[in-house]
């Protein structure tokens, strides 16, 4: 009878391949335990920081929001929609919109009612 498979493959880019292998033959430990002990990491934190803030998003994709945007000179508000997010590391929020490369800090939309 064929043993349970317990272990499951991911792909990466070559570089980030690279800077793995790089970093564990440095320190002298295995890709393996080195990707399951931070991505473990990283998802302990994401669930923590989850659970703390259980409300729910200030926009949803499509919303039409208003952003604060420094032209040369003063503050203005512009008008664009909500594309993707939201984006959180750490305590920072952001979302994406439309016209815009990057991302935009919460704070700096406002919804358009």
């Amino acid at each position: 009878m064929p043993r349970k498979q317990t272990r499951r493959s991911i792909s990466v880019s070559a570089e980030v391949y690279q800077r793995i292998d790089d970093y564990c033959k440095a320190n002298q430990i295995s890709k393996s335990s080195f990707v399951e002990k931070r991505t473990a990491e990283f998802l302990d934190e994401n669930e923590r920081v989850l659970k703390s803030s259980p409300k729910a998003p200030p926009f949803c994709l499509g919303d039409r929001v208003n952003y604060h945007a420094v032209v040369g000179g003063p503050i203005t508000l512009r008008s664009t929609v909500i594309l993707g997010g939201p984006y959180q590391r750490g305590d920072h929020v952001s979302w994406r919109i439309e016209g815009k490369p990057g991302t935009i800090d919460e704070a700096a939309l406002s919804k358009v009612v």
